[in-house]
Formats: C-alpha cells, sequence, structure tokens
C-alpha cells in the first residue's frame, strides 16, 4: 500500500474522511490540493486523473476506493466476500443491462508467486489503486534470456528472423512482456488463435503450478490473463479455454465481459472418454472449450467438408469435369402444398404429356412440381432434367443434383459449419502419444491433450503461417500440432 500518500492527506486534511467529504461534495480544495500543492502532485495526477480532450478528469471513484480501502481497515478488495452477478459500476442489476461477475480480488493482480513449477507458495494480491506502482513494475517489459536453439543454425540470425518461442516463466509477466511488440505489430503478425487449457481449480491437477486457488482467487487468476490475451488477438482472432464443470459457468460469465458477451462463439463440448467405471452417481465424460472472438463480425471458420456423404454421387454424364458426378430426385412433391402455377404438362422423350404425380391432365391431388415451369424449361435445355421409365412403363420426371454445382448450375462449395459436440477424440489417445515418447514412466506428462484435438481446433481457425499461442503450455501439444501443421508459435 502506498502509505507516504495516505500520511500526506491525512497531515492536509486532518483525516482521511475530512479528505472524502470533500472529494463526495467536489469541493475545489481536493483537486487544488492533488494537481497543485502537493509533494506528489505527479502521482496523484498519474492515478487519479485522465485526460480527455485537452482537459483533465479527475477519477473521483477511484480516489474514494483508494481512501475507502484505508479506511476499511486495509481491505485488499473492494468486493464482499461473496460471487455473484453484478453491474461493472458495482450497483443493483435492475435496469441495467451491463451484467458482470463480481467477486473478491477482482479489482487486483494475482501475481503468481512461484518461481519454479513446483514451489505452491501464497499467491500475492496487488490492488489496482494500492498498489499501482507495484503493479506497473511488475507488467513493464521484462528481457528474456538464456536462450536455447532447438534445431540447426546460428542462434543470432534465428531470432533476427521472428522464430518460434518457447518461454518458461510466470506467463502474466511473460504475456505482459511481449504486450508493446505487439502493440506495433501489424495485423498479420499478431496472433490468430490462441488456445489455453489452465488449471482446473480442482485441487488435484496433476500440473506443478499451484492448482489449489479457492474459487475468487482462481476467478482472478484467469482474469488477469485473459485482458492481457485479448491485447493481443489480431482483430480476425479467437481464443480457446478448455475448463470442467467446476468453474465453466462462472468462466463463461467472466470472459462474457472480457471479450464481449457478443464475441461469443460457442461452447464446444469435448467427449473425453466413453464411460467411467468407477463414478459414483453420474460419469461425467465431457470437458467444455469456450470460443470467444475479438470481433466476432470479423471471425472466419473453416468448412466441414466431410459434412456430406459423397457416395451418393454415383452417376456420370458428359457434363461430369465441370458439374461432378450427381445423383437424382423426383421433381414431383405430394408435401409440398399444391399450387395451381405448378401443376403444368411436361413433355416426354416419346412425346407423351405427363404431369406430377404421373397424371395425364391437370387436377388437384395435392401433387405439384418442385420447379416453376420456367426453371424446368431451362433444366430441359441444360441437362438438368432426366426421365426416367419404371417397370410398369411409365415416365418419371427427375432432377439432378451434381456435386460442384447447385441446381442453377452455379459452382458450390458442399460443407457444413462444424458442429460443437467433439467425439472420437479421446484422452486415451494422448496417453499413448505420450507413452510413444516417453519410455521412462516418470518423464510423462500425466494429463496430455490429444493431438488430434488441437489439430481440429488449428483446422477450424487457422491457415499455415498464422501465429498461435498457448500460454498454458503444459505437455506442449499445442506447440507440437503446430509445428507439423506450418504455423508459427
Amino acid at each position: 500500500m502506498q502509505n507516504y500518500l495516505i500520511e500526506n492527506i491525512e497531515e492536509s486534511f486532518g483525516s482521511l474522511m475530512s479528505a472524502r467529504s470533500l472529494a463526495v461534495s467536489n469541493d475545489k480544495r481536493i483537486l487544488e490540493f492533488l494537481l497543485e500543492n502537493s509533494n506528489f502532485k505527479a502521482e496523484y495526477k498519474e492515478r487519479f486523473f485522465e485526460e480527455q480532450c485537452g482537459a483533465l478528469i479527475f477519477k473521483k471513484d477511484d480516489f474514494l476506493n483508494f481512501l475507502d480501502l484505508k479506511l476499511l481497515s486495509a481491505s485488499y478488495t473492494s468486493f464482499s466476500n461473496k460471487i455473484g452477478l453484478g453491474t461493472s459500476e458495482k450497483r443493483f442489476l435492475k435496469n441495467n443491462e451491463n451484467v458482470v461477475l463480481n467477486f473478491p480480488f477482482k479489482d487486483g493482480v494475482i501475481k503468481g508467486g512461484q518461481s519454479r513449477d513446483d514451489d505452491k507458495s501464497t499467491e500475492l494480491f496487488f490492488n489496482n489503486i494500492l498498489a499501482k506502482s507495484e503493479i506497473d513494475v511488475l507488467f513493464a517489459p521484462k528481457v528474456l534470456n538464456n536462450f536455447e536453439l532447438l534445431g540447426k543454425g546460428d542462434i543470432n540470425e534465428v531470432l533476427e528472423n521472428k522464430p518460434n518461442l518457447l518461454i518458461k516463466g510466470n506467463n502474466l509477466i511473460a504475456l505482459h512482456t511481449l504486450k508493446e511488440y505487439f502493440r506495433h505489430a501489424p495485423q498479420e503478425d499478431k496472433i490468430k488463435l490462441i488456445y489455453i487449457d489452465p488449471p482446473y481449480n480442482t485441487g488435484n491437477d496433476s500440473f506443478n503450478y499451484n492448482d489449489k486457488f479457492n474459487h475468487s482467487t482462481w476467478l482472478t487468476f484467469m482474469k488477469n490473463r485473459l485482458e492481457i490475451a485479448r491485447e493481443l488477438l489480431r482483430d480476425d482472432g479467437v481464443i480457446f479455454v478448455q475448463c470442467d464443470d467446476n468453474e465453466q459457468a462462472y468462466l463463461k460469465v467472466l470472459m462474457d465481459e472480457i471479450f464481449g458477451r457478443e464475441n461469443f462463439v460457442c461452447n464446444f463440448i469435448w467427449e473425453k472418454k466413453t464411460g467411467s467405471s468407477d463414478a459414483k452417481n453420474i460419469a461425467v465424460i465431457t470437458e467444455y472449450i469456450l470460443c470467444y472472438a475479438k470481433k466476432i463480425e470479423n471471425a472466419e471458420f473453416s468448412k466441414n467438408t466431410n459434412s456430406y456423404d459423397t457416395n451418393r454421387y454415383k452417376l456420370s454424364d458428359e457434363f461430369e469435369n465441370e458439374r461432378g458426378k450427381y445423383y437424382i430426385d423426383n421433381l414431383d412433391r405430394g408435401t409440398l402444398g399444391y399450387h395451381e402455377s405448378l401443376d403444368y404438362p411436361i413433355e416426354c422423350p416419346d412425346g407423351s404429356i405427363i404431369y406430377p404425380n404421373g397424371r395425364d391432365k391437370k387436377f388437384n391431388d395435392g401433387w405439384r412440381w418442385k420447379w416453376s415451369r420456367q426453371k424446368t424449361e431451362w433444366g430441359l435445355k441444360n441437362n438438368f432434367i432426366e426421365f426416367r421409365k419404371n417397370k410398369n412403363g411409365k415416365w418419371s420426371v427427375c432432377y439432378k443434383i451434381y456435386m460442384l454445382v447447385n441446381n442453377e448450375n452455379n459452382p458450390i462449395e458442399r460443407s457444413a459449419p462444424h458442429k460443437n459436440l467433439i467425439q472420437g477424440i479421446l484422452n486415451t489417445h494422448a496417453t499413448q502419444e505420450i507413452k510413444n515418447i516417453f519410455e521412462n514412466k516418470d518423464d510423462r506428462f500425466a494429463t496430455p491433450k490429444p493431438e488430434a484435438l488441437l489439430q481440429k481446433i488449428l483446422e477450424l481457425t487457422t491457415q499455415e503461417n498464422d501465429l498461435v499461442m498457448d500460454f498454458f503450455a503444459g505437455s506442449g501439444t499445442t506447440l507440437a500440432v503446430a509445428h507439423k501443421m506450418k504455423r508459427r508459435y
């Protein structure tokens, strides 16, 4: 806490309550003190004022919070010791659409005290107002050192050519160290995809970082990192955050606040195993991957080209090179509703006339042609109509459904959106992948993610040479898959 500022205010106004009363009433004496009379006026100006259109705006709420935190026996948080929905202004929900998740320690930074992977030290908390100078020092860019080149070449030359980086250290500090570079980088050099698999706050995560945060501290831990992560994304970038039932609902509301509810893409449900024989009540076989875009209007996702049955396209004609193979469907329908204009005659190859449902005259029996008369005439001229005879020698009129063009002869990509249910990729696959790499059981990472899961995410959101980030690298699956798929990371 900045005790010298508190002492300075107390000496000048007699008590913190007196200074608070002047600030609440917008008394000019408090402004004169903060901007002109105090020996610490430069620091007061930086903390409690912002410049807009050439004028200084007093951030009165920040100043009052600064005083209140001291008045409340140096409480480290301006929130009550509860977690729940509120507003960003900490007021009641009524008549306010800006609903957020409030929780203790939200108004601060969890430093991340461990200096080694196996150090389970108590986390250090910095309040945004009381410890602003400490936070500024923490987030100031740091020097990356002890570089080691994996592979052949000269390390100095490699470092000059935008190399792939694996950074070991406090990920919050690393993210802020990278911030200045990405702030000035062109869009194509910023991050297209962030995937993270953070600690789930279960108390039994096998990775050797602190996975025993209490509920509100974990939310602060995530908030600190997600806020800076958003700044590093391209305008068309996306982020995937994996979690389980323990924090999924709370994390969703937190990410709504940071990334914007309108930028929520979906919640992927991953079926990580097929069953659990040791479950006491209900076997939990899924995890979740929350997906947000930085700007939803710019986000692009690949289409699922395996979403249709190519086996149906078995027939060929002289247009196969341009249109692909095809299958046929009946041109008449009895379930679409009768329209007189769609009950017209079609001349068959032998000169006979046919109406819908094989009739030889116009009659309202509920059947009609699917296409208009004009489109059917076009289809006859352009070989999109095919006549067939049944075993009784009666004609039927069919239309062709080509693989590469629609029924107006326009090129199409026969694909569909991906589904948010991920199946067929199991945790056991990841376990086997680790066994294939490490013979010694002690060298194996206990909870890796399957490479196929990361491959699916990268295929969905990135192209070759796009930049990928994972700041909870774990066993390194994200980077390994990115490397194989020729993405930068």
